[in-house]
Order: C-alpha cells, then sequence, then structure tokens
C-alpha cells in the first residue's frame, strides 16, 4: 500500500475537483447530521500540493470550514502523523475524541484523510466510533472513485460527440468541394463525345487539368489531416536548401497570373542554406496566400516579407480587410473551422491547420497579427535543426 503521506497522484482539474468538492460536502454534513457525538467532520486532502479541508461541516473550536489550510503543527493529526502526547490517561478522555482514516482509492492512489472530532465517551463506544469512521473513508473513497468516472465518462461523450460532428462536417464540405471539379471533369468528357471539336482540345485540357489538380489538391489536404492526427505527423523529406528564395518567388509570380487584379508586393530575401522540407515549406506558403487572397480586400495588395533573422527564418504574408477578432484567433488553425457570418471559401478549411503542423514539424510557430485594417500570419523557425 502506498503512503499515505506521500501524495504522487495528478491533480485533478478545477472540473473535476469542483464535482468532487460538492459529492463530499454533502457526503460530511450527512455524517456530521446523523451521527450524535459529531462536533466536526472534514475531508483533509492534499491534491493541490499543502493540505487543505476540501470539505467541513461541524461547529468545534477551532471551527473547520471548507477551504481552510491544515498544514499548520495544530493540524497534524489530521495529515495522519499526530506527535506522541504526554498528558494523562484521564486528561486525554476528557477531550473531544479526534480520529483520522486514509481514504485509498479503487486503484491504490491516497485521496486523503477522513476526519472526524467526537465529544468524549467511554473505550467501548470509542472503538465502535473508530469503525464507523473506518467505513466513512471507504466510502468516500468509493464517492471521490463513482464522481471521477461519471466526470471521465461525461468528457469521453462529449469528445466522441465533437469527434462525430467533426466527421459530418468533413464528409459534408469534402463532397461539396469535389463536387464541382468533378462536374468539370464529367461536362467535358459529355461534350467531347458528343462533338469533339480538335481546335479546342488546348483550351479543353487546361480546364480538364486544372479541375484534376483541384481534385488532386483535396485529396492531398485529406492525407495530411489523417497523418497528422493518426501517424507520425505529417512525413518531411529533410535537406539543406539554398533555392527557397527561388522557389518562393516563383510561388509569388504564378499567384500573380492567376490573380493580376491583385497587387503582390514581395520582398524575399533568404542568402542562405536552410534546413528543411522545401516542399513542404512551399506548402505553407502556398496557403498562406490563398489565404490571403480568400480574405483580404479585393484589389488591395497583399504583402509577402521573407527574411534571416539571426538563426530564424521568418515569413511574413498580410493582407489588408477586415480584423480578425482576437477571441477567433485561437481557432483560426482548427480544421474545418468557420467564423459564423463568414461566406465559406473554396477548400475544406485545412490550410491554416496544415500550416501549423508544417511549422511544427520544423521546430518553429505560425502566428496571426490583426490590427489596424491589416492581418498578417507570421512563420518564425530555425534555418538549422542542428
Amino acid at each position: 500500500m502506498k503512503d499515505k503521506n506521500a501524495h504522487e497522484e495528478e491533480p485533478l482539474d478545477e472540473a473535476s475537483l469542483g464535482a468532487v468538492r460538492d459529492a463530499l460536502a454533502e457526503f460530511v454534513d450527512v455524517i456530521c447530521r446523523r451521527t450524535p457525538r459529531a462536533l466536526s467532520v472534514f475531508i483533509a486532502s492534499p491534491i493541490h500540493g499543502s493540505w487543505r479541508a476540501i470539505a467541513a461541516c461541524g461547529q468545534s473550536e477551532p471551527r473547520i470550514v471548507s477551504g481552510q489550510n491544515l498544514d499548520q503543527t495544530e493540524y497534524s493529526w489530521a495529515r495522519g502523523h499526530e506527535p506522541p502526547t504526554s498528558k494523562s490517561k484521564k486528561a486525554r478522555l476528557a477531550e473531544a475524541l479526534r480520529l483520522c482514516e486514509p481514504i485509498m482509492l479503487h486503484d491504490g492512489g491516497f485521496f486523503g484523510n477522513l476526519c472526524f472530532v467526537a465529544s468524549p465517551a467511554n473505550a467501548t463506544a470509542n472503538a465502535s466510533l473508530r469503525g464507523s469512521v473506518a467505513a466513512f473513508a471507504d466510502m468516500a473513497a468509493l464517492l471521490v472513485g463513482e464522481v471521477q468516472t461519471r466526470g471521465n465518462a461525461e468528457i469521453k461523450l462529449a469528445e466522441a460527440t465533437a469527434a462525430a460532428d467533426e466527421r459530418e462536417r468533413f464528409m459534408a464540405v469534402l463532397a461539396h468541394d469535389l463536387r464541382s471539379p468533378l462536374g468539370t471533369v464529367q461536362a467535358i468528357g459529355q461534350a467531347v463525345s458528343v462533338a469533339p471539336d480538335r481546335a479546342n482540345l488546348p483550351a479543353i485540357a487546361k480546364t480538364l487539368l486544372a479541375a484534376a489538380a483541384r481534385m488532386s489538391t483535396l485529396i492531398g489536404d485529406v492525407l495530411d489531416l489523417a497523418r497528422a492526427r493518426l501517424g507520425g505527423g505529417i512525413p518531411m523529406r529533410w535537406q539543406g536548401c539554398a533555392e527557397l528564395a527561388d522557389q518562393f518567388a516563383q510561388i509569388v509570380e504564378e499567384a500573380r497570373a492567376v490573380h493580376p487584379n491583385q497587387p503582390i508586393i514581395s520582398d524575399i530575401q533568404i542568402a542562405r542554406t536552410i534546413d528543411c522540407d522545401p516542399m513542404r515549406l512551399q506548402q505553407l506558403f502556398q496557403n498562406l496566400l490563398d489565404n490571403a487572397f480568400s480574405h483580404g480586400a479585393p484589389g488591395q495588395p497583399i504583402a509577402v516579407v521573407a527574411r534571416i533573422s539571426g538563426a530564424e527564418l521568418e515569413l511574413r504574408v498580410a493582407n489588408e480587410g477586415a480584423e480578425i477578432d482576437p477571441a477567433m484567433s485561437a481557432r483560426l488553425f482548427e480544421p474545418f473551422w468557420r467564423a459564423k457570418g463568414k461566406l465559406r471559401p473554396e477548400g475544406l478549411g485545412l490550410g491554416l491547420f496544415i500550416c501549423q503542423h508544417i511549422a511544427g514539424q520544423h521546430g518553429g510557430q505560425i502566428r496571426v497579427e490583426s490590427a489596424a485594417g491589416t492581418t498578417t500570419f507570421v512563420l518564425t523557425m530555425p534555418v538549422s535543426r542542428a
């Protein structure tokens, strides 16, 4: 059996502790009211690092109240290590009887002590009361275990419900976004089968390839989500990359071609080799640019800055437009999340989630700054893995 004075269990979270405290408060109140000799009943526990009364009932002096610190010497008996007394037997019998029984949980963990202060009586009555207090301690252990089990079950149910809701949203969004490029492919196939026009084949092929690329991107995002959540993370192919500036510049040029009416101000200066997966960093940069085009004010410039600062690479992608509510900032990186009242842009809503995961795999982080009509996503990561 574990030493009841050596508490090594993980502390309860505030919600679980509150439920346990409420249940024990009712329990000690019942004991106090139904036991004629009871002067005070309380639960002493070190679950928050110091000994406290987490539930108490009674009027004995000094009165113990819920939440009271019990680390003082006069409460050593409640902590399970009462020092020897030199008082005579007659003097001890005239005093209130103080009993302390450990509350041992079903897994062998120590929760605390059930402490009982009773009016004095004869030896036979005291022995009977000791048996009752021991039984009360066992009942308290069962009560704590039952409350914790119920709390764990409620947490698991909430998690399962949230996961089910997320799966439903995911399937709905995926089906919606795949329908558009698939419809394009089907329409082109029907048109070609009925009246093939060789003169239009280049344009048809271009549209067909764009639709296929769109579907490929969606499928790739789904695979990245699965790898990030279920496997060992999105796989990385590490190498020393000296061409990252050129690769970022190429992405900017492609974006300018696709969005000719949206200016891009680019300042990319990465004049050293970066330890990274260049394909994944390009994916991250592309996602941030796509996000800026989707949420930025039409026609207003998007600013891209990439620099080496000390031992870190810093990439900033900024767009003008409505500011992000600070309460929403933390949720931006959740998969499938959309702010209420906003039109849903194309995509599964996985772009920023994947960006955050890629940043983490590179030992970095990504954050959002939104003020004065400008929203900026900032990646910082070490240039070397050493």
